[in-house]
């Protein structure tokens, strides 16, 4: 704990200095797999309401470069490394290899997994012994039906898809009560139209689960998928369920972010301050959010591309060719830093992205950025860039 409040204090003073880096960055979201097995209704790749689907070479991160990287993430002081991106992780070929490569070091380590691939037996057995710390499911759903509608499958295996999800699953909540892994499992829901009346289901299945996490979320769309949007009838519902959702998955000791949720439905709502000073419109404030990823957060793609993030296309080298210690350090990365804190009105910029801390609507970012952001940019960056 005490080595993850020093760095965090690093990433302050590299985002005072305007452009430098101090520290490594928090977190490390790696594509080990462009494949899926799924072609789930709100996909931004493969969603079937889209005209064209967005289709990405069949590759799969060699081993080698994982074990290579995992070494450079912990010399550098990397905290957290999540394996998650445009494919299902469980499809490459060497997964097991890659979480007991994570589970040897010291990286707090996370799989964004839709679970299909998991099977039961062999499999949750081996999950649970490579030292992965967290498990997180993309269910988007609490019953049959609403996984069906979520979940579209030309084969019919639909209903098949999730009740194998829900059997490996359980079979981790007894490898967990009876002592033999400490795994966490977070089960995502991200909210829309087609799910809005599921909320208590998914309450009540994280209780039957004992998972340790739910996370919801608003569905992002395209113009394609706008039609799953929530509008405000969805949302009424989901205000009237989420009482009694909120309810059992309190008895039952589930941490969940429902609360947080239901205010994100009031645009910009970061905070209960900035909701009474602007009706819950962020953009009324007097400042904007400034984008903080490149002091606490990296992306590599599957063919060794390191990206600021999931929504930011900028390739800022390969750790095929140069170390990520070297990328992460270089004077590109500066470069980028300090565009991401002086350019707030620039559309072009990062223009599909849809939760940087850039975003007026955005609820992310620490505490400490938020106060650097009002009273340290604004007054001291700022002026050093006026003529």
């Amino acid at each position: 704990m005490q080595k993850t409040r020093f760095q965090r204090a690093l990433s302050y003073a590299g985002a005072m200095s305007g452009s430098r880096a101090f520290s490594a960055p928090f977190l490390v979201q790696i594509d080990v797999e462009n494949m899926c097995n799924l072609s789930c209704i709100a996909c931004w790749s493969n969603s079937p309401l889209l005209k064209e689907k967005r289709r990405h070479d069949s590759l799969s991160m060699d081993l080698g470069t994982f074990q290579s990287l995992s070494r450079d993430m912990g010399k550098m002081g990397v905290t957290r490394v999540e394996l998650a991106g445009l494919g299902e992780p469980f499809l490459h070929p060497d997964i097991y290899e890659i979480l007991e490569c994570i589970g040897r070091s010291a990286l707090y380590s996370t799989v964004v997994t839709n679970g299909t691939r998991i099977r039961t037996g062999s499999d949750v057995q081996r999950l649970c012994a490579s030292g992965l710390n967290e498990l997180q499911v993309s269910l988007w759903a609490g019953s049959e039906g609403a996984y069906v509608k979520t979940h579209p499958s030309p084969d019919g295996r639909s209903l098949e898809n999730f009740a194998r999800i829900v059997e490996a699953l359980h079979e981790v909540r007894i490898e967990k009560r009876h002592g033999r892994t400490k795994l966490k499992i977070n089960l995502v829901n991200i909210m829309m139209k087609l799910n809005a009346d599921d909320i208590v289901n998914m309450a009540e299945l994280a209780t039957v689960l004992n998972v340790d996490k739910v996370i919801f979320r608003e569905v992002s769309v395209f113009t394609e998928t706008k039609q799953l949007s929530l509008e405000d009838n969805d949302k009424r519902i989901i205000r009237e369920c989420a009482g009694k959702a909120e309810a059992i998955m309190e008895r039952a000791g589930i941490v969940n972010n429902l609360e947080a949720f239901l205010r994100s439905f009031r645009p910009g709502a970061e905070s209960k301050d900035d909701e009474e000073k602007t009706n819950g419109n962020l953009s009324d404030l007097p400042y904007k959010r400034r984008c903080m990823v490149g002091w606490n957060l990296c992306r590599i793609a599957v063919d060794g591309n390191v990206t600021p993030c999931c929504h930011c296309g900028f390739n800022m080298g390969n750790v095929k060719k140069a170390s990520l210690h070297d990328i992460w350090y270089s004077e590109k990365y500066d470069a980028l830093r300090r565009h991401m804190l002086a350019d707030l009105d620039d559309s072009s910029f990062c223009e599909a992205c849809v939760r940087s801390c850039a975003e007026p609507k955005n609820l992310r970012g620490s505490a400490v950025y938020r106060f650097l952001d009002k009273y340290y940019f604004t007054r001291y960056i700022d002026k050093r860039r006026r003529p």
